[in-house]
């Protein structure tokens, strides 16, 4: 590898560096806030995966994503999570990773309002 293509590919990972502070998001081409703030999306990680900050304020019922892995990272509030007919309840700090063709359902708990996760999937 020459000196220019170090610095080509130097240039373009500086390009696809991201910060975002609290309640910031990226620009989505449908409106998706408050209830879904994008970080980081397919067009940032060379399609591999998305990252959103997503408030849970009402019931997901059972769903299942066929071909992708979903990971949930709980910021705040209080979730019950249904895997497989198992069910979790997680609290701030709690960490899922729900693999590609297994049901799933999260329920927000409590009266603190909607559960805030960072998201994440392929």
């Amino acid at each position: 590898m020459n000196a220019g293509q170090v610095d080509a590919d130097r240039s373009s990972k500086k390009a696809r560096f991201i910060k975002l502070g609290p309640g910031e998001a990226l620009e989505t081409r449908v409106d998706i806030a408050p209830l879904y703030l994008l970080k980081a999306g397919a067009a940032h990680t060379d399609g591999q995966y998305s990252v959103l900050e997503v408030s849970v304020g009402h019931e997901l019922p059972l769903h299942i994503h066929e071909t992708a892995d979903e990971l949930f990272f709980l910021l705040d509030g209080t979730l019950r999570v249904t895997f497989d007919d198992e069910q979790h309840e997680v609290g701030p700090g709690s960490f899922m990773f729900l693999p590609a063709g297994v049901p799933h359902a999260i329920k927000p708990l409590g009266e603190q309002g909607p559960g805030k996760v960072v998201m994440g999937g392929s």
